[in-house]
C-alpha cells in the first residue's frame, strides 16, 4: 500500500526505537493475517495427514519457549506492552517460520487442505508490511532480507557508511571495519558497543599501517600522506588523532579497567562511532588499493 501523505509530504524521518502497544497490535494482526502460513512447522492434519490448517496453541507454545517475555499474543493496552527486543524477536521468528501454500481442494469434511511450496514470496510480504508499519512509524527498526532486524543508522551515517570502500592491503584492518559497521546496525546496545570497540581496533591497527615503520613513525606518515602537504590541515588530523586516542584509552571502548568511563547512551555511542569513521574514512583515501 502507498499512503497519499508518504507521496505528497515524503516519508516521515526515523527517530524512535520505542514500538508502542498500536504498533504491536498492528504486528499481532499480522500474525493473525498470516497464520495459515506456519502451517509447514505446525500443520493441523485431517486423518489422511492432509494440511487443514495451522495448529496455532503448538505454534504459540514454540513462540513462548523462544521468546519468554512474551506472555501476551493478543491485542495488548499501553501498559503491556511486551519489551521491545521480545517484540523485535517475535518478528523475527515469524519471518522465518513462513512460508508460502497453496490450496488443495478440500477433503471428506468440506474442509479446505493445503500444501506447502519451496518459494518466498509470503515471507517477502510479511517483512515488506512490518517495515512500513515501522517506518510509517517513524521507528528505525528494519527487517532485512535474510531475516535480521537492523536499524537505519542516522542519515549522515549511513550514507558515509554505505559509501565506505575498505579495500586497504591490510586484511585485519578491512575485517575490523567491517566488523564495526555490520555491528553498529543491531537494535541492542551491547553490539553497538561492540561495533565502536573494533571501531577504535580498527584505528590503532591503522596506525601502524606502513611495515618498516615503528607505530609513531607510521602515524607520522599517514598524517603527512592525509594532509597533502597543508600545514593546518595536518594540525588538525593530529588534533584528531590525539584525542580519538586519548577518548579510546579513557572510556571503556577498547580498555575496562577500573575507572574507565562507561559508553552507556546509544546517542553516544553513535556519536562516537560516526566521529571515528569519518577520520577513518579520510586515511582510506591514502590507505585503499
Amino acid at each position: 500500500m502507498e499512503f497519499f501523505s508518504d507521496n505528497e509530504l515524503g516519508k516521515k524521518e526515523l527517530v524512535t526505537e520505542e514500538i508502542g502497544f498500536n504498533v504491536y497490535n498492528a504486528i499481532l494482526g499480522l500474525f493473525d493475517k498470516y497464520e495459515i502460513n506456519f502451517c509447514k512447522y505446525f500443520p493441523e492434519n485431517n486423518d489422511k495427514r492432509e494440511i487443514i490448517g495451522t495448529n496455532r496453541k503448538a505454534l504459540v507454545n514454540d513462540i513462548r519457549g523462544y521468546i519468554p517475555s512474551l506472555e501476551n499474543l493478543s491485542a495488548v493496552l499501553e501498559w503491556d506492552v511486551p519489551d521491545k527486543y521480545a517484540i523485535l524477536d517475535f518478528v523475527q521468528y515469524c519471518f522465518t517460520k513462513i512460508t508460502d501454500i497453496e490450496y488443495d481442494g478440500r477433503d471428506f469434511f468440506g474442509r479446505d487442505t493445503y500444501f506447502t511450496l519451496g518459494t518466498d514470496e509470503s515471507k517477502k510480504s510479511f517483512q515488506k508490511e512490518v517495515n512500513q508499519l515501522f517506518e510509517r512509524n517513524q521507528i528505525v527498526f528494519y527487517l532485512d532480507d535474510d531475516g535480521s532486524i537492523k536499524r537505519q543508522l542516522p542519515v549522515e551515517m549511513g550514507n558515509l557508511i554505505t559509501n565506505l570502500p575498505v579495500k586497504t592491503n591490510d586484511d585485519n584492518l578491512n575485517e575490523l571495519i567491517s566488523l564495526a559497521i555490520e555491528n553498529i546496525h543491531k537494535p541492542k546496545l551491547h553490539d553497538r558497543t561492540f561495533a565502536l570497540e573494533k571501531l577504535w581496533d580498527a584505528f590503532e591497527r591503522m596506525k601502524t599501517y606502513y611495515e618498516g615503520m615503528n607505530k609513531k613513525k607510521s602515524v607520522s606518515t599517514l598524517i603527512d600522506n592525509v594532509s597533502k602537504g597543508t600545514d593546518d590541515f595536518k594540525q588538525i588530523i593530529e588534533s584528531e588523532f590525539l584525542l580519538l586516542t586519548k577518548i579510546g584509552n579513557d572510556y571503556q571502548i577498547r580498555h575496562f579497567e577500573k575507572g574507565k568511563i562507561k559508553v552507556s547512551e546509544k546517542r553516544h555511542v553513535d556519536y562516537l562511532f560516526y566521529r571515528m569513521i569519518n577520520l577513518i574514512s579520510l586515511c582510506l583515501n591514502e590507505l585503499n588499493n
